[in-house]
């Protein structure tokens, strides 16, 4: 059979076709013709009705019969399915000729770009209809009495007077449902409420796509074979006959045109909520369970915003679907997410934030560099309070169980990203899960980008990319008198020789003082503020050191041997002091003559909290010093495996070697330390792999 020649529509008008449908009689052929028209939006990008021609809308179920049925177009065969051609014969009128908008005829379905236009503009042919027909199929005697009582109380319950809000008219409603419903237990109303269930149970009540036409209808009117009611009434007639109906239903009840408040309608229509509501709709194409959401709802009706494509598959639709939520607009493929499905779109949106952070950091295949730029923005979007940062950190660990114990943590009082890093670390290494200590160390490195300011930082964010892909599992956690904390012994091994850290502070420190001493002292005696910030970071008084740096102090001042604040702070595992240099612009990686790093300094110590914050904030994990040694090669000899851990989570080249030749797995091998080389080994098995 010859397909229907469909001419183009002009998309930047908003041309849309109407179905003609000439008159006629029962059994007789129905005979139609398509034109194109202009939907004429006002200044408020509302329909403008004077400007537009009178027709009649149609919703209705397509059903998943064939293409069977014969009507003429144009005075071309076109075929459609049973139900719409059961609704054509029913709609068709003897005495004058009917136009109607009816999605299978006057959108040329095989043209995918068409419909993705029509499909975003569809909340425009439904609001400027003088009417939607609700097409609920031919029904029954029972249906037909029903529906037929269901006018009866809206006739007479305007005959009692204007509607002057939602509970007067459901009161008159009340007082005409005993005659046409019957009494509560009595045969009619018996009858009634079968004939209710039928209808309600009818298919188009699942139909997704009937969402939006009757949410955005001026009328609409339920028909049922030769039957009519306004909607308006048979929407809470459920309510009056005090019938229980699925929640879905009930839903698609409350938005109906009709007067309502009271309803979900008048407070929530963000696009989740409405996802979330009826994520059970039926629909033959399954982006569809979205796309026709879109007009209806507060956030995403705005078609240059979240355009329906049909030539995209259903998984790019639901990650435009997370992008939007999560971002109010649709990014480009220079961005990249995980691989969501339809079911993931009802959880709530910092479980997808969370999600999206996890996959986004720890991403090491073809989108890398994407899920990069996907973390970075979505990072702003954190730091400039768009989202609760505390909800992420909260899901993180819910996640792995831990929920309560990281809800004590953020309860603190003085509360600081950098300073509870490694708590918090510790806190999901109770779960013995790899990827709860990986997530809570990336939930906490985002949330502390406003700390310094590198949230552009892509070289922090690789940093973090190979701690979260290594995913070791630190050692367990602790608790001494409260907070959860982590504790390492060192083990007895043969000692090896620390890097030359200094026994005494570079200012005028003498044997005899304490340090509140010596710091009055050295007021007393006006010495350099660069020494003042040295004892004040020797002391760990981060208030001080705040205060001279405000005064100008350079945080990178050194003394003769090359140590500065960030070295001394390092020392004496001074975490505040640390993080007050780091936001003042403290260079992590300054080398001492020795060419020693405060990376260095801490490994060697097996200060695993301070080796965790200079790698949080981007110190150079493979910087060596001048026996080129790096952190790594410290860590190994004074056989700190947490601290190696962490080291390997941050990427630390296990190749690289001193002045002597060794690596870090010879140095293991050279001190017998089966456990440490054991570790190491499998590192060295995974970069083969």
């Amino acid at each position: 059979m010859r397909q229907l020649h469909y001419s183009p529509l002009n998309d930047a008008q908003g041309s849309i076709r109407l179905l003609q449908i000439s008159k006629g009689w029962g059994r007789e052929e129905i005979s139609c013709s398509l034109f194109q028209t202009v939907l004429v939006l006002d200044e408020n990008q509302a329909p403008d009705r004077t400007l537009i021609i009178p027709y009649i809308a149609l919703s209705y179920v397509w059903g998943r019969e064939g293409f069977d049925h014969q009507i003429l177009i144009d005075n071309q065969p076109f075929m459609v399915k049973p139900n719409l051609f059961s609704a054509l014969q029913h709609i068709r009128r003897t005495d004058q000729d009917v136009i109607l908008w009816v999605d299978a005829i006057c959108i040329n379905q095989r043209d995918k770009k068409e419909r993705g236009h029509q499909v975003a503009q569809m909340r425009y042919v439904y609001e400027a209809a003088e009417e939607v027909v609700i097409w609920l199929g031919k029904g029954d005697e029972e249906t037909s009495n029903l529906i037929k009582a269901v006018h009866s109380i809206d006739e007479k319950a305007k005959k009692a007077g204007p509607r002057a809000n939602y509970k007067d008219w459901i009161k008159r409603c009340e007082e005409l449902m005993p005659k046409e419903l019957g009494s509560a237990g009595s045969p009619l109303r018996l009858e009634r409420s079968s004939a209710l269930c039928k209808l309600l149970k009818n298919k188009w009540f699942e139909r997704v796509w009937i969402l939006q036409e009757i949410a955005r209808a001026k009328t609409a009117k339920i028909v049922c074979g030769n039957s009519s009611c306004p909607a308006r009434t048979f929407s809470f007639i459920p309510h009056l006959m005090d019938m229980k109906v699925d929640n879905h239903v009930q839903a698609v009840l409350d938005i109906m045109p009709r007067i309502r408040e009271g309803t979900w309608w008048s407070s929530n229509r963000n696009l989740h909520h409405l996802i979330q509501e009826f994520s059970g709709s039926q629909a033959s194409m399954n982006r569809d369970k979205v796309y026709a959401l879109l007009s209806m709802s507060e956030d995403a009706h705005d078609s240059r915003r979240f355009f329906p494509c049909y030539e995209k598959d259903d998984r790019t639709v639901w990650i435009d679907t997370v992008s939007f939520l999560l971002f109010r607009k649709i990014l480009s493929q220079d961005y990249s997410f995980p691989d969501f499905g339809f079911s993931d779109l009802r959880r709530p949106i910092i479980e997808l934030v969370r999600e999206t952070l996890e996959w986004a950091i720890t991403e090491q295949g073809f989108f890398q560099v994407s899920a990069q730029k996907t973390a970075r923005i979505l990072c702003q979007r954190l730091n400039e309070g768009d989202l609760d940062k505390h909800a992420v950190l909260e899901s993180v660990a819910r996640k792995y169980g831990q929920e309560k114990s990281m809800r004590e943590l953020l309860s603190k009082s003085n509360y600081h990203i950098g300073i509870e890093f490694s708590e918090a670390q510790a806190i999901l290494s109770a779960t013995s899960d790899e990827q709860g200590v990986a997530s809570i160390g990336m939930a906490f490195y985002f949330l502390s980008l406003d700390d310094v300011d590198s949230a552009s930082d892509s070289h922090r964010l690789s940093l973090k990319y190979r701690l979260l892909v290594q995913k070791a599992v630190l050692q367990q956690p602790t608790l001494q008198n409260g907070p959860l904390v982590m504790v390492f012994k060192q083990r007895d091994l043969s000692p090896f020789p620390l890097p030359k850290i200094m026994k005494f502070p570079s200012f005028r420190f003498e044997h005899d003082e304490n340090m509140f001493e010596t710091i009055d002292r050295l007021v007393q005696d006006k010495a350099p503020l660069h020494e003042l910030l040295w004892a004040h970071t020797w002391a760990g008084n981060e208030g001080a050191v705040d205060d001279l740096l405000e005064r100008g102090v350079i945080p990178g001042e050194s003394d003769v041997r090359g140590f500065g604040a960030v070295h001394l702070a390092a020392v004496k595992g001074h975490m505040k002091v640390m993080v007050v240099l780091i936001k003042a612009g403290a260079c992590l990686d300054k080398r001492s003559v020795e060419g020693n790093t405060a990376l260095h300094f801490a490994a060697a110590q097996g200060l695993f909290h301070v080796v965790g914050l200079l790698l949080l904030y981007c110190a150079d994990v493979d910087i060596a010093d001048r026996e080129g040694k790096t952190a790594l090669h410290f860590a190994v000899t004074q056989s700190y495996l947490h601290v190696v851990r962490l080291l390997l989570l941050y990427g630390a080249d296990i190749y690289q070697v001193d002045s002597e030749g060794r690596t870090a797995f010879s140095l293991a091998r050279e001190r017998g330390d089966a456990e440490m080389e054991n570790m190491l080994l499998r590192r060295r098995l995974n970069d083969v792999e």
